[in-house]
């Protein structure tokens, strides 16, 4: 894909973006949120199967394939030959949704040829609009009510980047699975460091942190799912960051046939990676 195709692209996940946030307000302000239990026993709302229709309706209007959390996912045999397909999130942090908390996501990307290429976080009740793309950088908007014209928000706009040069180590993590490993690895390198800072926030926003240049690490030591990620890993990329599988080298790939991701490692540079990590 050319620049062009990026652009339009980005320009069509934006919008679904914008109208699936609008939808999600509907029902994060209702008092009864219709919350039942998956069969892993994670929670799952009436709002997190809506939004991801009304996503999946949208994206399907490009010819591509989809996967959706919240819908029928095709079998391994069906999708491993998929050369470019979507990766949908429609409720990202339904946890921080349930409790009222306002870091729940939208999160949407691409993938070609098994590596994330695009990415489209919305924190619908911030306000706040992340997306990117390898070839383009990654940027944030500041929405003003949820339905906006999408060259509006390709013209009104400021470029984000990793930054390179943090006093300390800032390292984000979990909210709501601060686990042991991750307690470990925080141990260690307060060892190694006078200042360290921990940011624990929901959903992909910890990407999104990392792709403003706000914090130096994210280590994830537990398997998530590929939708869990492929947003922030895009967005995170375009902006300059460094992510790998938690042996700080290896990449990351897409689709899988369990679909679930490798324990990976975010930073602000592979510098960073190769003076503080050590698995």
């Amino acid at each position: 894909m050319d620049e062009s195709q990026y652009t339009d692209m980005l320009k069509v996940a934006i919008d679904a973006s914008l109208e699936a946030g609008q939808l999600s307000m509907e029902y994060f302000l209702k008092k009864d949120k219709g919350v039942k239990l998956k069969k892993d026993l994670s929670p799952v709302t009436e709002a997190d199967k809506m939004v991801g229709a009304l996503i999946t309706e949208r994206l399907l209007e490009t010819g591509l394939n989809l996967i959706n959390e919240e819908g029928e996912i095709p079998e391994y045999e069906v999708r491993k030959n998929w050369g470019a397909f979507w990766v949908i999130d429609p409720i990202d942090g339904t946890k921080e949704f349930i409790r009222g908390h306002n870091d729940f996501t939208v999160n949407i990307a691409l993938v070609i040829g098994r590596r994330v290429k695009l990415g489209v976080i919305y924190a619908p009740a911030l306000g706040e609009l992340y997306y990117g793309a390898a070839p383009l950088g990654a940027y944030k908007h500041t929405v003003k009510g949820h339905v906006i014209g999408k060259q509006d928000i390709l013209n009104d706009r400021f470029r984000i980047f990793a930054c390179k040069e943090i006093d300390g180590i800032t390292i984000v993590a979990s909210r709501f699975h601060l686990d042991y490993k991750t307690m470990q690895f925080i141990r260690q390198i307060r060892k190694n460091s006078s200042k360290v800072d921990v940011l624990q926030r929901g959903s992909s926003l910890k990407f999104c942190l990392m792709a403003e240049g706000l914090a130096s690490l994210y280590p994830r030591f537990s398997r998530i799912k590929e939708w869990d990620i492929a947003a922030g890993h895009a967005i995170a990329e375009a902006a300059g960051c460094y992510v790998s599988q938690i042996d700080g080298c290896s990449p990351i790939f897409y689709n899988s046939k369990s679909l679930k991701t490798p324990l990976y490692i975010v930073a602000n540079s592979e510098y960073t990676v190769k003076k503080w990590v050590v698995i």
